[in-house]
């Protein structure tokens, strides 16, 4: 058998050797890979309810801050960022209908 070798793909030298060279080619995309916020800062959502206490959804005012929140203009579930262009207050609830609206396919971008 001289000449003749034949590479074992489950030997465990040849796993090494592909594992290395998985983590070569991966480590430097997962290092840079920053997850998007979801949520957006209560400092931002107080800035914006002392600017104007009025739903940017239903155009009522917003009694409490505790029923206020900062709406996704674009939907964060259809790639909107969590970015203080993209936000708007709302109430809870109106942002929770609106939510529901986006799930059901009623939004129209």
């Amino acid at each position: 058998m001289t000449g003749n070798r034949s590479k074992a793909t489950a030997s465990a030298t040849q796993t090494k050797i592909r594992c290395r060279r998985f983590h070569a080619l991966a480590d430097p995309i997962i290092s840079g890979t920053q997850i998007e916020p979801r949520f957006f800062e209560i400092e931002f959502r107080r800035e914006l309810f002392d600017q104007s206490s009025v739903c940017q959804l239903c155009k009522n005012e917003i009694h409490s801050f505790d029923d206020s929140t900062v709406d996704h203009i674009i939907p964060y579930s259809r790639g909107g960022k969590t970015t203080r262009k993209n936000g708007q207050l709302a109430h809870r609830g109106c942002n929770a209908r609106k939510n529901a609206n986006v799930a059901a396919g009623v939004f129209n971008d």
